[in-house]
């Protein structure tokens, strides 16, 4: 699943998880509640939460998340570099963080390895 207040990103990494044999796009949200929503309703595996969005921040998501769907494992993928961000939401129980300009074989390995682990 993937949860990114940017239409475009949320278009492109939706493209790109179709493409994988190993993988499924069960769902897109575009905001955190929405994210609790449908979490509720396809339990994905993975989501893929940005940390800066309006109403609620993604280390809330990721921590309500992992309160109501503890197995779901939360990535963090950001263009932010402000620690205190990335650190609130390791501590919230992200599993790893990715940022937006990362290749898609980055992207793809992060999921993989969120799935192992």
């Amino acid at each position: 699943m993937v949860v990114d207040d940017q239409d475009m990103v949320r278009l492109s990494l939706g493209v790109f998880l179709q493409t994988q044999e190993d993988m499924q796009l069960v769902a897109e949200a575009s905001s955190g509640s929405e994210a609790l929503h449908l979490c509720a309703v396809v339990c994905p595996d993975v989501v893929l939460v940005d940390l800066v969005m309006p109403e609620m921040d993604g280390a809330t998501l990721i921590r309500r998340l992992r309160r109501h769907h503890p197995t779901t494992r939360c990535i963090v993928l950001t263009s932010t570099v402000e620690a205190p961000l990335i650190q609130a939401a390791q501590a919230a129980g992200a599993v790893d963080c990715v940022y937006k300009t990362a290749s898609i074989d980055t992207i793809a390995d992060a999921i993989r390895s969120a799935c192992t682990n």
